[in-house]
């Protein structure tokens, strides 16, 4: 099933991964992976430091988190659903059941997997793929991480049809236990007294109190367990149970054989009767508390595919399931049971003070971001590469929550052509913190860095999205990403609703904040550089806006925030790029001074045109024609972020005098004189009180009538021109 399409991204979500069956096999001969531009792997934490944690180099993935990228989930007990997802923008396929994505899960072991399908002509199974990509972005949302966000928005945009209706799909049902345990929401479907219960499981607690939970919960007469001799790890003591010695619970062995084949049952289903029919459920749950009892908070995640049978339909349907050779046996004595152990993991559960979540790359330099800020010193990041080879990197910030490394030229290469794993020690070599991947997608087509590829639409999708990018590019350095965006960003004019998307996360894309020590004096010549483009950029779109405040309708008030907030957010992140150059310099400049003083002089003029017209063309003037709830309604969302923009404006005007009075100063005869003049400047003693006071009054309308509090529909009926 995954040899006969080509799509265009694709999640897999697994316990166990073989990287070097995924590499040399998957990746290279299967259609449904070989062209994905995105490939995301949720997998459980323990699997993950076992492969990057690995001694031996040739167990080592090589091609993770470049061409595909590898999202570890810790959880109390184990992360455990078994899925496929494949999308493009008119065709998407779901794989689910039991089988991991390993040689035996895919090719040997007796695995119980579901396949759906959707087409433009063929939508019957769209219903169920969506629901898997909702439970993908439920995790994605729980156990978050940027580029795996950054690539299922890029799903979700090549793939709209995956966004989320209110539809059913015959009986058919994907759940979950990230909320709620799978068996009493298996217990809620059944409406009809429960006859019996049917399990097939390779894996039980050693207690058998499970038992006593299944037979409580569903209240059924009979209970059959299935499972495999030399596969389960069965204790004998479930044989001393009182429910199995008085028979209402009887465990089986049986076979498992394909094409003449033994096979290692790795199944596992739940078939719950009724004189009526029958609910039957197989995925990744096998018979045990943590699995069948308990919700993601206190152990396990699992996913099952519920299905309503008929009466007749299970008949047919249930013994080719459970007990496919029809030779199975009841295991009534200790003797006929061969047992083997579960094997655990020696890396699962280690701890250390320090906690990595995510390492990115962007050009020269390597990103970190840790659960907590760094309180230690003196200690180094060590990146690991394959053959053995490594280098340290002294770590100079401390009391921050991401950090900033720089490399040089070849280390920067060797991160864009091989994976590298990166942690902290202290000056002795002691690991104080967990293992990560440095993440460096690439684009599959181009080999660029494929989150910048998609700067562009993100920004032009929506206000979150575009202000995720803006943050990645007011707190990085990559001059070429930058003009890339100014200049190709066009956000769409859309005067009514706008259909289908929206955003996984209102922080999709936390700023870098805390990381700017890297290159800052470069800063101002970039934003001089770029000052036209952004120029160019603002006034495209205020043509639209424009377009807004001659065709004003609430429908399309989310279109004219969002393309506001571009305007504003680049004229903000332009005059704090250069402000920072400036900062980081030892002294700046006549020829700088004056040259930022004009540009922002600039910008400054185009935010006050900005706020006076989300107020006094728009806003003011749409109170007028439209009930109140319904603008509010649709400015809410975006008040904090103009709020924000609001408050970073105002506020550059303390750093600038903080630069001019110690960085901008005349020097005749070498020593330290008086600041450089404002001049005519907006930041002067005599024109910036009354900016300030305009800019605070204006927003203060805008804010006062979004959240109700009166002060704007006083003002409502004069226009309030600001």
């Amino acid at each position: 099933m995954l040899d006969t399409k080509s799509y265009d991204h694709a999640v897999i979500l697994t316990y166990t991964f073989d990287p070097l069956f995924f590499e040399d096999y998957c990746l290279a001969n299967l259609e449904g992976l070989h062209n994905c531009k995105s490939i995301s792997i949720c997998l459980d934490r323990s699997t993950y430091d076992t492969l990057i944690g690995s001694s031996s180099q040739t167990e080592r993935p090589k091609q993770a988190n470049l061409r595909y990228l590898l999202h570890p989930i810790t959880v109390p007990g184990v992360f455990h659903p078994k899925l496929v997802l494949l999308t493009s923008s008119n065709k998407g396929r779901l794989l689910i059941g039991s089988a991991n994505f390993t040689r035996p899960g895919l090719t040997a072991n007796a695995e119980l997997v579901g396949a759906y399908e959707f087409t433009k002509d063929k939508e019957e199974f769209a219903p169920i793929l969506r629901s898997a990509f909702g439970l993908v972005r439920a995790i994605a949302d729980r156990w978050p991480g940027r580029n795996l966000t950054s690539n299922l928005q890029e799903m979700l945009r090549d793939s709209p049809w995956l966004e989320e209706h209110q539809e059913e799909c015959g009986g058919v049902e994907l759940i979950s236990n990230l909320e709620t345990p799978l068996l009493t929401q298996l217990v809620c479907k059944v409406s009809d007294t429960i006859d019996s219960v049917s399990i097939v499981s390779r894996y039980f607690d050693q207690s058998p109190h499970v038992l006593e939970q299944l037979m409580d919960q569903t209240a059924a007469q009979k209970i059959r367990v299935f499972t495999q001799n030399r596969c389960t790890n069965l204790s004998p003591s479930w044989l001393q149970h009182p429910l199995v010695k008085n028979g209402r619970i009887e465990i089986y062995l049986t076979d498992y054989r394909s094409d003449d084949r033994d096979q290692a049952l790795h199944g596992k289903a739940i078939a719950l009767q009724t004189s009526n029919g029958c609910l039957f459920a197989f995925g990744s749950a096998n018979c045990t508390t943590p699995a069948l009892l308990n919700c993601a908070t206190q152990s396990n995640v699992e996913a099952l595919m519920t299905i309503q049978l008929s009466a007749r339909e299970a008949k047919g349907l249930l013994p080719r399931l459970l007990d496919p050779g029809n030779n199975a046996q009841r295991l009534t004595k200790p003797s006929q049971l061969v047992s083997v152990p579960i094997e655990r993991s020696e890396n699962y559960g280690e701890k250390f003070p320090i906690e990595i979540i995510e390492a990115e790359v962007d050009k020269e330099q390597v990103f970190v971001w840790l659960a907590h800020p760094l309180q230690r010193s003196g200690l180094n990041a060590k990146l690991e590469f394959s053959a053995g080879r490594f280098i340290r990197i002294p770590v100079k910030s401390i009391e921050l929550s991401e950090i900033g490394l720089v490399v040089d030229e070849e280390v920067a290469k060797r991160l864009s052509q091989s994976p590298a794993v990166i942690s902290f020690e202290d000056r002795d070599g002691t690991r104080q913190s967990n293992q990560i991947l440095i993440t460096n997608l690439l684009d599959v087509q181009t080999g660029m860095n494929a989150r910048k590829s998609r700067y562009v639409k993100e920004a032009e999708e929506n206000a979150a999205g575009l202000l995720s990018v803006l943050n990645d590019l007011r707190s990085g350095s990559d001059e070429d990403a930058l003009r890339t965006f100014l200049t190709f960003c066009d956000i769409p004019l859309i005067l009514g609703p706008r259909p289908g998307w929206r955003p996984l996360t209102k922080h999709s894309g936390d700023s870098r904040d805390g990381m700017r020590s890297l290159g800052q004096q470069h800063d101002f010549n970039v934003a001089l550089s770029l000052h036209e483009l952004a120029l160019s950029f603002c006034e495209r779109h205020y043509r639209k806006l424009r377009r807004h405040t001659s065709d004003r309708r609430p429908d399309g008030i989310p279109n004219f925030l969002h393309i506001a907030l571009a305007i504003g957010g680049v004229l903000e992140s332009q005059i704090n790029r250069a402000l920072s150059g400036l900062e980081a310099r030892e002294d700046v400049t006549t020829e700088e001074w004056a040259a930022f003083r004009n540009i922002c002089d600039t910008y400054f003029s185009h935010y006050r045109e900005l706020t006076t017209l989300i107020w006094g063309a728009y806003l003011s003037k749409l109170v007028r024609q439209f009930p109140a709830r319904r603008i509010r309604e649709a400015f809410e969302p975006e008040l904090q972020p103009l709020s924000d923009l609001a408050q970073k404006m105002l506020s550059f005007r303390q750093r600038v005098e903080n630069l001019r009075t110690t960085k901008c100063l005349m020097s005749p005869s070498g020593k330290k004189g008086a600041p450089f003049s404002y001049f005519q400047s907006v930041f002067g003693d005599q024109r910036w009180p009354r900016y300030a006071e305009d800019m605070k009054s204006i927003h203060a309308l805008i804010t006062a009538f979004i959240t109700g509090e009166g002060l704007a529909a006083k003002h409502a009926n004069t226009g309030a021109n600001g």
